[in-house]
């Protein structure tokens, strides 16, 4: 029966299958992956890759008809241009300072977390007290909190992070660490920093709807979480600290992906390294 399926059936099928996962862009299909299985593809060259191995293997194995796989082997990716992140600006670094620097709470800790440690809003969601080191003033990320898709409904996971660079030691400010002592004070070792709880982490999208309300307080324009993580990378280039330890402070694989897509130099910070090059002596 499957021999007399038409090679034309599947070249269109073995097609859709990759233009499909192309429209459905990454977040619909991480969440149609973990449905399937526990792998998590994180960019959309390798979900396109997985969908021609799987075009290989269905002729490999004569269940696709030889030369069916053509139009899925040569898919082409669609050039896209890669949204650029805005970082904080110093007004309004200031203004979140001053909304929350006054009264350390372990809620607000998080933001502040993202914003000097360049902590993922999962990684942050996942941060027990434990992970706090106040002796070497540091913060250890071992884990991270994601809604998956299992059995048609969405559960919240923990897991390890998204790759082995993810699992990281950062260093912090001193007055991050004193930030922190007074925002956990009372709490459990155990209990997760954002609720408080020793049986529940707090939820991405819950925290992320938080942090927009202290925008609001703040009179900062909406603006992702993940802004935050870019704001960090910006900051610490910027202040002269070498590219390699803020890809390694970030969980990055290498330094390509910090300085490609999370180091945004402000104009401020143009003009004054401009100067430095200067060799006209005040010439007019």
């Amino acid at each position: 029966m499957r021999k007399s399926i038409s090679t034309a059936f599947f070249s269109m099928v073995s097609t859709l299958m990759v233009l499909g996962i192309v429209l459905m862009g990454c977040s619909e299909w991480v969440l149609f992956k973990n449905y399937f299985a526990k792998d998590r593809y994180e960019t959309l060259d390798q979900v396109v890759n997985v969908a021609k191995r799987t075009a290989e293997y269905l002729v490999n194995s004569e269940t696709m008809p030889q030369g069916a796989e053509r139009d899925a082997l040569n898919t082409k990716l669609p050039k896209t241009k890669q949204r650029e992140i805005e970082p904080f600006s110093a007004w309004e670094l200031d203004q979140l300072r001053k909304s929350l620097s006054p009264s350390p709470n372990h809620k607000d800790a998080g933001i502040l977390l993202s914003a000097n440690g360049g902590l993922r809003l999962g990684e942050v969601c996942a941060l027990r007290v434990s992970d706090i080191d106040f002796q070497n003033g540091t913060v250890s990320i071992e884990r991270a909190v994601q809604r998956v898709r299992q059995n048609g409904k969405t559960k919240l996971i923990i897991q390890t992070p998204k790759s082995e660079k993810s699992v990281r030691v950062i260093p912090l400010p001193n007055d991050m660490m004193a930030y922190l002592k007074k925002a956990v004070s009372g709490l459990s070792q155990n209990a997760y920093i954002l609720t408080g709880r020793t049986d529940k982490p707090m939820e991405p999208r819950t925290y992320q709807y938080y942090f927009e309300s202290v925008l609001r307080r703040c009179g900062i324009r909406k603006r992702s979480y993940h802004t935050l993580r870019h704001t960090y990378a910006t900051r610490c280039i910027e202040n002269g600290i070498d590219v390699k330890s803020v890809s390694e402070m970030l969980g990055h694989a290498d330094v390509t992906t910090t300085l490609r897509l999370y180091v945004h130099p402000s104009l401020d910070s143009k003009r004054q390294v401009i100067q430095k090059i200067s060799f006209l002596g005040g010439v007019a």
